[in-house]
């Protein structure tokens, strides 16, 4: 709170600039803070006050230093919030307006502030780098990491790094030394080299980092904590440093203790997943070069250097791969898949994906804030009108036009100001609702927090829509009007004043057409989405995975063996009707592939490898997930055998055989030998609901010791249930896996039906959020059009007078006031349908089996428009056909 206070401060005396008046505010906010104690919301609501209080009298013509006696200012404030307390009815109409649209908007501008704009949280932020294989060939947008000889080559060769670090993520078992029969924890953890905290500026705050000789080592035994796991599992001893823990079974010493606040950039994306260990990675410089992209490398840029000038260089060194690195990089696998070394800005890695999401969503309640102004303009016009008599007064008692117009300027900008504070009050409800909405993956949520720079922003923008509504009415009156000096006819509203409020209100139907056509479309795009055939039955499912202790799960037999009793006795809890297990759910996340290859006439070269999706399954997982199997299922046999046994999918035998039955087949990955393909399974649309289904070839588990295999230690359970809630055998499955062995620990733990909504989250998100924002511009539209036809109709009860004298019947009344409406609507639509055009490339990308351009989308959002603005006029036409033709001829 302090340190927030201090941000605080300082950004009232940068925005006030004059020191002694910067000094004299502090010493008011001090005396209150002190008298009151104020804190959090209600001291950034204290700072917003007293900037508002020094920028609102500048803003005011006369009003500044200079420009009048404190007391005339004074005056002038207490006389306008007498004015806007005789009009409650008016005041809480424009407040509830403003604060609803300043809070949607303030709350966004946190959440993009503090994801999107704020820059990395390392040193220099703007000369990291994210190394990457782009590889088109295989998908136009296709990335993979680098290899380990490949990052070795760039960190030799490349001179417009100055740096470059390697790493890559896992998750692994922590157990205490002390206490060796506690259940096992998983953890994330990075293996990283010795050059990453250099690249990254991080300095242990305890101990020591890597060195260079314990990332030759195969096996160092030495570790790094994460600040949060310290303090978490050790309660931040300092003596921590030097004793061990147990990491898969085996005691490593902990060497440093990561400062508060080090993370590396994929821990943005998942803040409540943290990597908890640093261990070495090991790097052989000498290493035979193999084709195997897992590792994610962060370089700094040399000084001087821009990100043009590294991929450049790049796509030179690539271009040399196949002479440096022959064993993993052919000539022909160079040019089949386009392959090459590409740089990307790591601000644009980290926050690329969501950065799009977040700015269409700060332009929704963007123009639902303008909504809010046009309405709030327009009852500031109508309320100005009616006081006409009142000003013209004051003008007749010598008040200058200078000082009418200053003081309804003054009225706005405290309404305006008072909306802001309401909003910082709904901004804060806002922000806790879009984190708990925002999808997985969206970065530094952890840091999203109304701070200064909301305040700031609120301010600012309420004193910007406070002078914008209190200048517009002195735009519409006539001459007379304006000079606000005379009475009879002299205040009669000119025509300009009423082309001004239709204007507002067209503006209003126009911007709501734009916000309920992107509504529309991204709802049209979600259920195209959600009836999209996952090849899936993810009804009654249960997901959970494990990670087997390498100490104690080294080799395949005890991996396997651990597998199959954990499937039975898995399958004897009450209400299993069947148990699979998998390396990678669908639609989780998983969008990898591997070399494969396929019997031909010829035997396969190496050039003709494919990448494709490759799986790992245990017996049961095609039916516990309800894809269908033609041919066989893998079998515990197959396991214990270590036999090596393909199933494909329909897509990859469509894609290799052309039609042919693949069964009997040869199908090879990862350098195995071939055997022939047993089963054929049901696509699945594993990478996303809006990607083609997987083309994926399913190997056994365990499979044969002549491929380059590791031990299946990482593997999810599917569970089906027999119609009982999935996640009421939790509790089952916990006991069960703890009797086996309490070293393995369970994670991850969810329904496949989540998982599959997960895949939809973002698309749900933005198409939730855009249609509460159409839904109050609609709203605030039917309020601005009812006004302005009450008010037409208020104007022209002469002439509807008139017209009832002279024998016309109501139905003649009606259409007239209709038309009225009907007019503006279809102005607003027309004009709404221009603006929409341009901003459809912006939304192209979100939206799946529709075009941003959809007549059908357009025509729906036009009608509903056009029909809510003739509900809307419908109670003053009913209004109008009940004028006394007496009564209106006498008024006149």
């Amino acid at each position: 709170m302090t340190r927030e206070r201090g941000m605080l401060e300082g950004m009232l005396r940068r925005v006030v600039g004059d020191a002694e008046a910067a000094e004299g505010l502090l010493g008011d906010l001090q005396e209150e803070h002190s008298r009151r104690g104020v804190r959090g919301l209600r001291y950034r609501a204290a700072v917003l006050g007293l900037i508002a209080r020094y920028l609102f009298f500048r803003m005011i013509p006369g009003g500044g230093p200079g420009g009048g006696e404190p007391s005339s200012r004074g005056r002038e404030l207490r006389f306008a919030l007498r004015s806007l307390a005789r009009a409650p009815a008016f005041t809480l109409g424009v407040l509830s307006t403003l604060a609803l649209g300043l809070g949607a908007t303030t709350a966004v501008f946190t959440v993009l502030d503090a994801v999107v704009l704020r820059p990395l949280p390392y040193p220099r932020a703007d000369e990291l780098v994210r190394l990457e294989s782009a590889v088109p060939g295989l998908e136009p947008d296709a990335r993979w990491h680098l290899a380990r000889r490949q990052y070795v080559y760039f960190r030799d060769e490349a001179t417009t790094l100055s740096s470059l670090g390697l790493y890559v993520s896992s998750v692994t078992t922590v157990g205490s030394v002390e206490e060796p029969e506690r259940q096992a924890e998983r953890v994330r953890l990075a293996m990283v080299n010795p050059d990453l905290p250099r690249v990254l500026g991080i300095e242990p705050l305890l101990g020591r980092a890597f060195t260079g000789e314990e990332s030759l080592q195969r096996d160092p035994r030495v570790v790094m904590l994460s600040h949060g796991y310290w303090q978490r599992g050790f309660g931040g001893d300092p003596t921590v440093v030097g004793r061990s823990v147990l990491i898969e079974g085996r005691p490593s010493e902990v060497v440093g203790i990561l400062p508060e606040g080090a993370h590396l950039p994929e821990e943005a994306s998942s803040p409540g997943n943290p990597m908890d260990l640093w261990l070495p990675l090991y790097l052989d410089p000498e290493a035979r070069a193999v084709n195997q992209h897992t590792f994610r490398a962060v370089g700094r840029m040399a000084p001087g250097v821009d990100v043009a000038a590294v991929n450049a260089e790049l796509a030179g060194l690539s271009a040399r791969l196949p002479d440096v690195l022959p064993t993993a990089y052919s000539q022909e696998f160079m040019e089949r898949y386009g392959f090459h070394a590409v740089a990307t800005p790591l601000h644009e890695d980290v926050v690329g994906h969501i950065s799009g999401t977040l700015w269409i969503v700060f332009g929704s309640v963007g123009l639902l804030l303008l909504v809010g102004c046009f309405n709030a303009a327009n009852l500031v016009m109508a309320r100005t009108q009616r006081r006409q008599r009142e000003l013209a007064i004051r003008a007749a008692l010598g008040a200058g036009r200078g000082a009418l117009a200053r003081q309804l300027l003054l009225e706005s900008l405290v309404l305006a100001l008072a909306a802001g504070g309401a909003g910082l009050a709904l901004a804060a409800w806002g922000v806790s609702t879009l984190v708990t909405l925002a999808p997985e993956g969206v970065p530094r949520l952890d840091q999203v927090a109304p701070g200064a720079s909301a305040v700031l922003f609120m301010t600012l923008l309420s004193l910007g829509i406070g002078a914008v509504i209190g200048v517009v009415p002195l735009l519409g009156g006539s001459r007379r009007t304006q000079v606000l000096g005379e009475s009879g006819r002299g205040l009669t509203p000119s025509r300009r004043h009423h082309a001004l409020r239709r204007g507002l209100v067209v503006g209003q139907l126009a911007v709501s057409l734009v916000l309920l056509t992107g509504a529309t479309l991204l709802f049209r795009s979600f259920r195209n989405l959600a009836q999209v055939e996952t090849g899936l039955d993810a009804d009654d499912v249960l997901t959970f995975r494990v990670v087997l202790p390498f100490e104690h799960y080294g080799d395949y037999p005890l991996a396997g063996e651990f597998y199959r009793r954990a499937s039975d006795a898995l399958g004897a809890l009450p209400g299993v009707e069947r148990v699979g297990l998998v390396s990678a759910l669908p639609l989780d996340g998983f969008d990898g592939c591997a070399v494969v290859y396929v019997e031909e006439a010829q035997p396969a070269s190496r050039e003709d490898a494919t990448c494709v999706p490759v799986l790992l399954v245990g017996p049961g997982y095609f039916e516990s997930v309800g894809i269908p199997v033609r041919g066989r299922d893998v079998a515990w046999s197959d396991v214990t055998d270590r036999t090596m046994v393909p199933v494909v999918s329909e897509a990859f035998a469509r894609r290799f055989w052309r039609g042919e039955d693949p069964l009997g087949r040869g199908a090879s990955g990862f350098g195995a030998p071939m055997a022939p393909v047993v089963g054929v399974v049901g696509d699945v649309r594993g990478a996303g609901l809006s990607r083609p289904v997987w083309d994926a070839i399913y190997l056994s588990m365990l499979p044969g010791e002549n491929g380059n295999w590791a031990v299946p230690r990482f593997m999810h359970f599917t569970v089906r249930t027999d119609g009982t809630e999935p996640l009421a055998l939790v509790p089952g499955v916990r006991r069960t896996l703890q009797e086996l062995d309490p070293r393995v620990p369970l994670s991850d733990i969810r329904t496949l039906r989540s998982v599959v909504a997960a895949s939809t989250a973002r698309d749900s998100f933005i198409a939730l959020l855009l249609g509460v924002a159409s839904a109050l511009s609609l709203l605030l539209s039917a309020l601005g059009v009812y006004a302005v036809i009450t008010y037409m109709v208020q104007g022209r009860r002469g002439e509807i007078g008139v017209r009832l004298a002279l024998g016309a019947d109501t139905t003649e009344v009606r259409r007239l006031v209709l038309g009225q409406s009907l007019g503006l609507a279809g102005l607003g639509v027309a004009i709404g349908l221009v603006l929409s055009l341009p901003l459809a490339p912006v939304l192209a990308s979100l939206l799946f089996g529709v075009s941003p351009t959809d007549p059908l989308t357009l025509g729906l959002a036009s009608l509903a428009l056009v029909a809510l603005a003739g509900a809307a006029s419908l109670a003053p036409a009913v209004r109008a056909t009940r004028v006394d033709p007496v009564e209106a001829l006498r008024s006149e």
